[in-house]
């Protein structure tokens, strides 16, 4: 397929990763639009961390219904998030979320806004420009997305206490919004250490 063109700043990630410990990592890949090649990709991912081909490896619903491990969860956390032709995979030591949207500008942003994302985030999609208003309401829709994933959420649950989680924003390329979450407390203060890479070939 060639270098992504929406992966200019992740380089190709390392064959073999070690545990992220205090550490966030980020893998993000292309694919075709509509292919089912989302969780192939999120198993080439875990195939770096884990022993054994990556088809054989055995994940199961959490209580929550959130993905993880079968066997032996304890060892890394993962999630997984695809919009259009991009794909993006959360590994770390504690719960997270990713999430990953491209930005379509004909949704009712502020309505949604409105219902769902709270006071703050209604304010700044609505005082966004028309231009602008798509891309700041997905901005915002990531972040409120991989947060709730984190926690094992839906969309239409109630949303967690602001300090329940650790939220940060992703550059993933034009036409596209990204975040990534972690339960709140359990790395480092403020924004986590991450590193970012790309899933080539």
């Amino acid at each position: 397929m060639g270098r992504p063109r929406a992966l200019p700043d992740w380089p190709p990630g390392p064959p073999r990763p070690g545990a992220p410990g205090d550490e966030v990592h980020l893998w993000l890949a292309e694919r075709e639009p509509g292919s089912p090649g989302a969780e192939r990709i999120l198993r080439a991912v875990l195939g770096r961390y884990l022993e054994g081909e990556p088809e054989a490896i055995a994940i199961e619903p959490a209580p929550s219904g959130k993905p993880r491990l079968a066997e032996r969860p304890e060892r890394l956390r993962f999630n997984l998030s695809h919009s259009g032709d991009l794909v993006l995979v959360g590994i770390a030591a504690v719960e997270i979320g990713v999430d990953v949207e491209r930005v379509a500008p004909r949704r009712a942003h502020l309505a949604i806004a409105e219902r769902r994302l709270g006071e703050a985030a209604a304010t700044a999609v609505r005082e966004a420009g028309e231009e602008r208003r798509a891309q700041v309401f997905t901005e915002r829709w990531a972040r409120f997305e991989a947060s709730q994933k984190c926690l094992g959420l839906g969309v239409f649950d109630p949303a967690p206490a602001e300090d329940a989680v650790a939220v940060a924003s992703l550059d993933v390329g034009p036409g596209y919004a990204a975040a990534f979450a972690l339960q709140a407390g359990r790395l480092c203060p403020g924004e986590p250490n991450k590193r970012a890479w790309s899933l080539l070939g």
